[in-house]
């Protein structure tokens, strides 16, 4: 979220030419649209705060624009995962306010070759 997306298509294109096989995991903000009730919340209070310091969000990318740039760089093998699906579900099961939110996803993916 800190990069530009042209910046993260030049990092990906580095990783992308490392040996086939290899593996890059990158979290990703999701756009409005994408983000649940809790998500915009957060993206509203925490990205105008986070801008202010200094360190605005610059890239928000849906999954199909996470894959594509992932592909573009020698990528295959892609998932998307939600913060939900990143933890066991039973982690979830609390008596906090702690809860996944939809602000996020992980990509894992792995080097095909171009």
């Amino acid at each position: 979220m800190y990069l530009t997306r042209d910046a993260i298509a030049q990092t990906l294109d580095t990783v992308g030419g490392f040996a086939p096989g290899t593996h890059i995991v990158a979290d990703y903000m999701l756009p409005a649209g994408l983000r649940d009730a809790d998500g915009d919340t957060y993206a509203e209070l925490v990205g105008a705060a986070s801008a202010e310091q200094g360190e605005p969000w610059l890239s928000l990318l849906s999954p199909a624009d996470m894959s594509d740039l992932l592909e573009h760089s020698g990528f295959g093998m892609i998932e998307h995962v939600s913060q939900r699906d990143a933890v066991p579900a039973a982690l979830w099961d609390r008596s906090d306010s702690l809860r996944p939110v939809e602000l996020s996803r992980l990509a894992h993916a792995t080097v095909t070759g171009k």
